[in-house]
């Protein structure tokens, strides 16, 4: 499915509104979505169109949980910030799919789960921990052994895995801009090609530099994840910026059992794969630090080898479609929520996670710019002197929640 880009309205400078919002990708619409919905006057301004970056060409998978195992998050934050986090993170795909309802996004969304696989017997221990503490909290997930994992993946090359229901699947262009129209219509302005190059707080709020003009804010939300750098500079110290490669088939015509009900899957070495609406099946992994400089680059080829290991039945089938991603980890593989000054936001370190992760956390950086407390913020917030991530590593007193 290819969503038209919305019909966005002229640029006009020295505006003013409740908030500024800088990128107009997933967390950047959900936030002024959610601020348009509660009556504010927001402006989002991107340097191409809405869906242009990373948000657009993202693998499509919709999940209910980070990186990091649940102990290690409650480990980082304590007991009480921790399964704050775990529920935030858990509610995310629920918030993705209310959103695409209530909005009619067509953007072919799928509810049909996430699976996560290990090829290696030793590695079923830690699988049946996760599962253990998600049930432990009442989530709908569960043990796949081998049998079973081979039944929905329709592949036998894993020792087994999990599943997790609440997950789904979705065309992450047709959602971006599906979000982007529902907030035009909630009233919001959206405009593209504006580069934002500067902010300074004067007397009667922010003033954001742009290419085209000044506009003047009570807030400003960065929504630029891995294109933080040059705005925010200090805010990037801990975040690795890394590419992600994705490859498409041919559809896949006579293979009813390759992923037959349709899951989104993730293997333990940093490999992803799902079924477009065409039958394509998609996989990606990560490229490293530079993005790749061809469609013949090793990247590109792993992944395909990868994919053809274990589907062997698709070695005669030829790859039509490559792209590359830039995505940004924090230093503890979670995504955070930054503060540098007063009414000042930004979000990124998604790891892989930016489509459910920045959809909630869009609305969390609203809720903040609205006044919300840190206190009482859906995530935590960090703020002082530490850097983004390490403040949640080594310092977790510094972070304002609760």
């Amino acid at each position: 499915m290819t969503r038209a880009t919305p019909e966005l309205p002229a640029f006009v400078p020295n505006r003013h509104f409740d908030c500024v919002v800088v990128g107009a990708g997933v967390t950047g619409c959900s936030a002024a979505l959610h601020l348009a919905e509660a009556g504010a006057r927001v402006c989002v301004i991107d340097a191409a169109v809405p869906g242009a970056g990373t948000s657009g060409i993202a693998n499509g998978q919709i999940m209910a949980e980070l990186p990091l195992s649940l102990d290690r998050i409650v480990q980082l934050y304590g007991a009480e910030r921790g399964e704050a986090v775990i529920a935030t993170t858990a509610s995310a795909p629920d918030l993705v799919f209310d959103l695409i309802a209530r909005h009619r996004i067509a953007c072919n969304a799928e509810r049909s789960g996430w699976i996560e696989g290990t090829p290696f017997q030793w590695g079923l221990r830690a699988m049946e921990k996760r599962v253990t503490s998600w049930q432990r909290r009442g989530a709908p997930v569960e043990l796949l052994g081998r049998s079973a994992i081979r039944d929905l993946t329709g592949t036998d090359a894993y020792a087994g895995g999990m599943l997790d229901r609440r997950a789904g699947t979705l065309n992450p262009l047709a959602y971006t801009r599906g979000l982007a129209d529902a907030a035009l219509r909630q009233g919001a302005a959206i405009h593209g090609n504006v580069e934002a190059r500067r902010f300074l707080k004067g007397g009667d709020g922010w003033h954001v530099e742009t290419n085209r003009g000044d506009l003047r804010a009570n807030s400003v939300i960065v929504a630029t994840n891995a294109y933080t750098g040059r705005l925010l500079p200090h805010v990037m110290l801990p975040v690795i910026c890394l590419y992600g490669a994705q490859s498409a088939t041919l559809p896949l015509q006579g293979l009813p059992h390759v992923l037959p009900q349709r899951q989104g899957v993730s293997d333990v070495r940093k490999l992803f794969f799902r079924l477009d609406p065409e039958n394509r099946l998609i996989i990606g992994g990560p490229a490293g630090l530079w993005r790749p400089r061809s469609g013949r680059s090793l990247p590109f080829r792993m992944i395909e080898r990868v994919l053809r290991k274990l589907f062997p039945e698709i070695r005669d089938i030829r790859f039509e479609h490559r792209w590359y991603a830039k995505g940004a980890a924090a230093a503890d593989l979670l995504p955070h929520l930054y503060e540098p000054q007063p009414g000042l936001f930004a979000a990124l370190g998604f790891a892989g996670r930016g489509l459910a992760m920045g959809t909630m956390l869009g609305r969390v950086l609203a809720q903040r710019a609205q006044g919300k407390s840190a206190g009482k913020a859906d995530f935590p917030v960090t703020s002082g002197p530490w850097p983004l991530g390490l403040g949640a590593i080594f310092a977790q007193g510094r972070s304002n929640y609760g």
